[in-house]
């Protein structure tokens, strides 16, 4: 055996090895409602397709055909799942009525770094901005932005669970609110804007570390999805510490009223900031039926291990019968 043929059957080896390793990972992400290690698997659906792709395609130049074909299918099977992020979506950039801009920002308590997050925020000037995972300190330091917003709720820790909502319109019928067991704040208001009143849920769930933590998380969305109002414009938006493909995130993505925002806008991964082959997209913005997404993007780190979360929302034009 020459150095060359060598060379290709370890490449082939290595590639048949992965692939099937990919392909363990991605079935279990299919069983994420059993157990928590198993809905780990289920965030990196675009690191699946890709990673399948590009094996099996070296597998086919090695005419190991089987072996290829088996990996292909389960690439198409991942990138199947991707369609929604860009296919489809109600994006209406031409809305010519007034525009409200929401930014959801996490901002990282211990490492982030507030000047860097100031500039980011003052770049796209929202008019409502959610602070996830502000104390004291970060609220001391973003004092002078944070003064441009008169009307504001927040609930500072050292734990990485404060919160923040920040308005330039007037706030009310603020609450917070502990879901599950998890004792961490949600924050809800009603936002006086354009003649109208839009409801704000601002929230950080836990993350998915461990049992109890995801079982939490999954309790907290389920109780977010109840808190949504039978009637009004509202917006659902924060680290959610979920992706599309976790089933236990259905109560919100199959939400009768909420629409998600990331629906044909692409990939918009926001964290771990930085990390681009492992990027998943964990912030979210929901936005009800009486409402229409103008603009949705992501905007830079800024010093966070999160992308900030930015859309454009107007108010849907009645229907005339």
């Amino acid at each position: 055996m020459t150095v060359g043929q060598q060379i290709q059957q370890s490449l082939s080896r290595s590639a048949i090895f992965f692939g099937y390793l990919g392909i363990l990972a991605s079935l279990m992400g299919f069983l994420s409602q059993l157990h928590w290690f198993l809905a780990l698997a289920s965030h990196f659906r675009i690191q699946y397709a890709l990673g399948l792709a590009i094996l099996g395609l070296l597998l086919l130049i090695f005419r190991r055909w089987v072996n290829a074909a088996i990996i292909l299918v389960f690439a198409v099977i991942n990138g199947f799942l991707l369609v929604p992020l860009f296919v489809g979506g109600s994006f209406e950039s031409t809305h010519d009525g007034p525009i409200l801009r929401v930014m959801a920002y996490n901002v990282n308590t211990s490492q982030g770094k507030p000047q860097e997050a100031k500039q980011v925020i003052e770049s796209f000037d929202p008019d409502v901005l959610v602070l996830a995972e502000v104390s004291a300190r970060w609220l001391g330091e973003l004092k002078p932005l944070l003064e441009k917003y008169p009307y504001s709720r927040a609930v500072p820790r050292d734990d990485n669970f404060g919160i923040g909502l920040y308005s330039k319109f007037p706030l009310e019928e603020i609450a917070v609110e502990y879901l599950a067991a998890a004792s961490v704040p949600t924050i809800m208001a009603d936002v006086e804007w354009a003649g109208d009143k839009v409801r704000v849920i601002a929230t950080h769930p836990l993350p998915p570390i461990g049992g109890q933590y995801s079982w939490n998380r999954n309790q907290q969305i389920l109780e977010l999805s109840s808190m949504v109002p039978q009637s009004g414009p509202t917006l659902v938006v924060g680290d959610l510490n979920i992706t599309r493909w976790d089933a236990n995130f259905a109560p919100l993505l199959k939400h009768p009223r909420l629409n998600d925002s990331s629906v044909g806008q692409g990939w918009q991964p926001t964290w771990p900031a930085g990390v681009w082959p492992l990027m998943i997209p964990i912030d979210h913005a929901f936005y009800s039926d009486e409402l229409v997404l103008v603009n949705r993007e992501v905007g830079p780190a800024g010093g966070s291990d999160h992308l900030p979360v930015i859309i454009d929302v107007g108010l849907k034009a009645p229907t005339v019968d």
